[in-house]
């Protein structure tokens, strides 16, 4: 993980495993730490592994169940009452270590 500091913010990036060179957008929790990425639809842990992908509005499992739900970048449970956090910008190829 390489940490940066930018105005004040401290910014953490992580190397990512790369499936097959499709658009990669981080999954961000609320203290800014990134702890999931999509490529395409497809969600993976930052350890590789598919866990889920998005359906519409809504982040499923692989069984296809519902387990967040989208609105904008925001990410949210279901019912509303938690924020998770947010989808980052894509990742441009350029920016890859």
């Amino acid at each position: 993980m390489t940490t940066r500091a930018m105005s004040g913010l401290s910014l953490k990036f992580r190397s990512l495993p790369c499936h097959d060179g499709g658009d990669m957008k981080g999954l961000i929790d609320r203290k800014g730490e990134q702890f999931a990425y999509f490529e395409g639809a497809t969600l993976y842990t930052l350890d590789g592994e598919p866990t889920g992908r998005i359906d519409g509005q809504l982040i499923v499992d692989l069984a296809g169940n519902p387990i967040w739900r989208i609105v904008g970048d925001a990410v949210y449970a279901l019912d509303g009452s938690e924020t998770i956090g947010f989808i980052g910008s894509e990742l441009s190829d350029q920016y890859q270590y």
